[in-house]
């Protein structure tokens, strides 16, 4: 398969930034460079772009009436080997097929997106399985597995749940749903100066819930621009 080759090796500094910029990009109708696939039917969309040393496969969010159609089917389904939420897994599936060929068992792996395609994105690092040097980056990813069994990805390079202070999507659903628990969170808080904090207590996290800003903390301009921030001014190397 021809590919286009652009970039370089990127360490978990340089995948943040990327990862925002490109999960903000994906509501685009098209990224520049890259290769674009969809499914019409349940209206997922995703994009590729090839760099000389990664690709990275990025998935649009909600952003169609059609999308919320799969975002409310909550009911288990198994899935990969593993209980899924069956509207997220639905959309997963009607595209993995056209995704799965460009991935090269020799070329390292980043996937990312933000709110569905968060979940997206963990669904395929699920589904790719122990392949060489696979990394997951997601903003506002809602609870996408059962939570139990906790299966890990311990073959991930990384595994990053950004999460911004008040978001809503990134707490559901609420019950029988959580994240893989192999992921570390970068979480930004409701402060004015928006602090960045690895893998915050649950306390912690619950008493900077404010209801108010449930909405406007899901947006993905958001999470682009504290990401810049924390990386410019107070980054921390994960634990």
């Amino acid at each position: 398969m021809d590919r286009p080759l652009f970039g370089k090796t990127m360490d978990i500094k340089d995948n943040l930034e990327l990862a925002a910029i490109l999960s903000l990009q994906a509501y685009d109708e098209e990224i520049p460079l890259a290769t674009k696939v969809e499914c019409k039917k349940t209206s997922t969309t995703a994009f590729l772009r090839f760099f000389d040393q990664q690709t990275v496969v990025v998935f649009r969010g909600t952003q169609q009436l059609l999308d919320w159609k799969y975002n409310l089917r909550g009911l288990p389904w198994r899935y990969k080997g593993r209980w899924c939420h069956k509207g997220f897994a639905t959309a997963h599936k009607s595209l993995w097929a056209q995704i799965e060929p460009y991935l090269e068992d020799d070329m390292p792996v980043l996937f990312t997106g933000h709110s569905l395609g968060a979940v997206l994105a963990e669904y395929s690092a699920w589904s790719l399985g122990k392949h060489k040097g696979t990394s997951l980056i997601t903003f506002g990813k809602p609870n996408g597995f059962l939570k139990k069994p906790k299966a890990k990805m311990p073959w991930l390079k990384a595994q990053v749940s950004v999460c911004s202070g008040s978001d809503l999507v990134a707490r559901i659903p609420h019950f029988c749903y959580a994240p893989d628990s192999g992921q570390q969170m970068l979480y930004f808080d409701n402060t004015k100066a928006s602090m960045g904090f690895w893998n915050p207590p649950r306390e912690a996290m619950l008493r900077d819930w404010h209801p108010v800003d449930a909405i406007s903390d899901h947006s993905m301009d958001g999470y682009k621009d504290k990401v810049f921030n924390y990386i410019e001014k107070s980054w921390v190397d994960p634990p």
